[in-house]
């Protein structure tokens, strides 16, 4: 995909699929073949930056689709950098499947590594698979290193990186590496599946590695001071808005990192925080933290910082030493680590590895 050239054979990269007046609405099965190298093209992003009537930059194979995207692997996407526009005050949304989802995207994989890139940018919406999602993400996996620059706003997810009210995500995997370098002042909002959502649905999701002696890692550090507002979760960053969100046989494993000296810091198990209304059922917490000292800072885990409503039902977590006794643990139930296993919490007996051949039939019948 490197190699995409125009109708004259010039090498411009890829333009996304759809617009948002003329979304894609067709189906796109790529047989489990694997796109190799995207690279997106670097005029299509300028010119987009110059309108100005543009208030957001889409960026992906899709652009903005309402129609099925369906067993596609992407093998190492390469980002783009925007860090020479960042005077503009435009929202760029990212997703290398698709940057806005209206439609379904299933079955497919995101292969992302070191040698990707940094994605720059000052406000930024990041999924690994799908930028923001408002509809259905079905079966669908990430095994990922991501490098991300961050200047003013950022809403960073492993797998998606918006969910919106009503959208449903199952059988999501995200496994790998995150770094979140931010300038000073930040709002950031960071997950393991999910940046941030507003009342959607995940049932499946896990966030974790594909052996016990693995962890996932998200490192947020600061470059200039630490001074800002970072939230962080294993699962999900941020709850906001008015709908309700589920989260069902949901499970992390991870590690997360935070180097801010100042400003607002909240981190947990599942969910960073929560301004809204949250059901858990049947989920497994355990991560680790490793933060600088605040002076507002709330660690938990299972939800590090609330204000909105819970409603559990048999949330395990697994307590450790690097959070004080005055985490949210009231949200769930110890158990013991090793007494759990996926078949013990209903999962496929292959999703560490992400691969649905036991599923996948079902999940089509429903499209």
């Amino acid at each position: 995909m490197s190699k995409y050239v125009d109708e004259y054979g010039n090498k411009k990269g890829w333009v996304p699929i759809g617009t948002k007046d003329n979304p894609f609405t067709g189906t796109i099965d790529f047989n489990y073949h694997s796109l190799c190298n995207l690279s997106f093209s670097s005029g299509y992003i300028d010119d987009q930056f110059k309108k100005e009537n543009v208030n957001e930059l889409a960026i992906g194979f899709l652009g903005y689709s309402n129609g099925i995207l369906i067993h596609a692997n992407f093998y190492e996407p390469i980002f783009p950098k925007i860090t020479s526009l960042s005077s503009v005050d435009k929202e760029v949304i990212y997703g290398t499947a698709c940057a806005i989802n209206y439609g379904y995207v299933t079955s497919c994989s995101v292969l992302a590594k070191g040698n990707s890139g940094v994605f720059e940018a000052d406000n930024l919406v990041f999924g690994t698979l799908v930028g923001v999602n408002e509809k259905q993400l079905l079966n669908n996996s990430c095994l990922n290193t991501i490098n991300i620059r961050c200047g003013k706003t950022g809403v960073i997810g492993g797998v998606v990186g918006k969910t919106k009210k009503g959208s449903i995500n199952s059988y999501l995997v995200r496994r790998g590496y995150t770094t979140i370098y931010c300038d000073s002042d930040v709002v950031v909002s960071a997950g393991g599946v999910s940046g941030q959502d507003e009342g959607g649905n995940f049932d499946n999701v896990y966030h974790g590695p594909a052996r016990t002696n693995q962890r996932e890692n998200f490192a947020i550090k600061s470059q200039t001071g630490g001074n800002g507002k970072i939230v962080a979760g294993g699962l999900i960053g941020s709850i906001n808005g008015t709908g309700s969100t589920s989260i069902n046989n949901g499970y992390c494993y991870s590690v997360i990192s935070m180097g801010f000296a100042d400003g607002f810091l909240f981190a947990g198990g599942l969910v960073g925080s929560n301004y809204s209304s949250l059901s858990l059922s049947s989920c497994v917490s355990q991560t680790y933290y490793n933060s600088s000292n605040s002076e507002f800072s709330g660690f938990g885990v299972v939800i590090g910082h609330n204000t909105g409503q819970v409603n559990s039902n048999v949330v395990y977590y697994i307590p450790n030493s690097s959070i004080t006794d005055d985490c949210n643990i009231e949200f769930g139930n110890i158990i013991e680590f090793e007494s759990l296993t996926l078949q013990m919490l209903g999962w496929p007996n292959d999703v560490s590895r992400g691969r649905w051949s036991k599923t996948e039939s079902i999940f089509l019948l429903s499209l």
